[in-house]
């Protein structure tokens, strides 16, 4: 899935993109705060 969204960041055009950065790095940020 995330190799998915990837391929997705680099097919897509940059307004795309910082939209999928933003969903990475909130899948992300859940992901840490799952740990602590």
């Amino acid at each position: 899935m995330m190799s998915h969204n990837l391929l997705g960041l680099s097919l897509s055009p940059p307004s795309e993109a910082k939209l999928h950065i933003l969903e990475v790095s909130f899948f992300a940020i859940k992901l840490v705060g799952n740990k602590f």
